[in-house]
């Protein structure tokens, strides 16, 4: 499940949220696929 994005988040990478991190990052958006940790089910 994707988590929504925040202004004051901290991403998965430990990279802080910036204003010009690219057009994958959109108001309302969640975080990329590509940056979300794979955790597997147990």
């Amino acid at each position: 499940m994707p988590s929504p994005l925040r202004y004051d988040m901290t991403l998965p990478n430990g990279e802080p949220l910036r204003w010009d991190m690219g057009p994958e990052f959109t108001w309302d958006g969640d975080v990329p696929s590509h940056l979300q940790p794979n955790t597997t089910m147990q």
